[in-house]
């Protein structure tokens, strides 16, 4: 599972790693003017700006495993619940994790049959990297950067398959985390949350 985790971590950094460039790049840009002791300072605030968004990032994958696997455990989930009833299911769920765009359930053709955004049309999840990979090794998965057929918002997919007695995935549990939690990290020091340089984040993040 610390593989697994540790894999997903890196994943996750990769996608961070290019706004976290063009930041950097402004800032060196914006210091080459400074003294060498303020030019010092600024990158080491830079560089744990850095090491608390790793920390955070880590946190949230840990926290949507866990999210995932606490709806698959709910009785009946993908076999019995009627589809309005696992709808509410999903939308209470979804109200409290202000992180997550959405949060489904798909057939193992990607069709969702169960959705915190109701009403939203029919969608398919089938060409989703989170999910094909879902599928095919029967774990927990992580996606790239995506913008979802539903919400309309950018995130990055998530996916636990719900297996069957002979480990056949039978349906996804599927979510999207918004990347407003990177928005505010990049946008609002870290001063004005009364966060140390080296303190992780224990502020919840707003949902868009």
């Amino acid at each position: 599972m610390h593989k697994a985790f540790s894999s997903l971590r890196a994943r996750v950094l990769l996608l961070i790693a290019i706004p976290f460039a063009v930041l950097f790049g402004t800032a060196l840009h914006h210091m080459l003017g400074m003294r060498q002791d303020q030019l010092a300072n600024a990158r080491t605030r830079v560089l744990d700006t850095a090491r608390v968004m790793a920390l955070e990032q880590q946190r949230l994958i840990e926290r949507i495993h866990e999210i995932l696997s606490s709806i698959a455990r709910l009785p009946k989930v993908g076999r019995e619940l009627p589809w309005n009833e696992c709808n509410r299911t999903f939308v209470a769920r979804r109200q409290l994790e202000p992180n997550l765009n959405n949060i489904v359930l798909a057939l193992p053709n990607g069709d969702v049959i169960c959705s915190a955004t109701p009403g939203s049309g029919s969608t398919n999840l089938g060409d989703r990297d989170h999910f094909k990979a879902a599928i095919e090794t029967g774990e927990f998965s992580v996606g790239g950067y995506l913008v979802g057929r539903d919400t309309h918002k950018p995130g990055i997919g998530f996916a636990l398959p719900l297996l069957d007695e002979a480990g056949v995935p039978r349906a996804v549990i599927a979510a999207t985390l918004n990347l407003a939690w990177l928005e505010q990290e990049v946008t609002i020091p870290r001063q004005s949350r009364g966060l140390s340089n080296c303190e992780p984040l224990k502020a919840a993040k707003r949902g868009r």
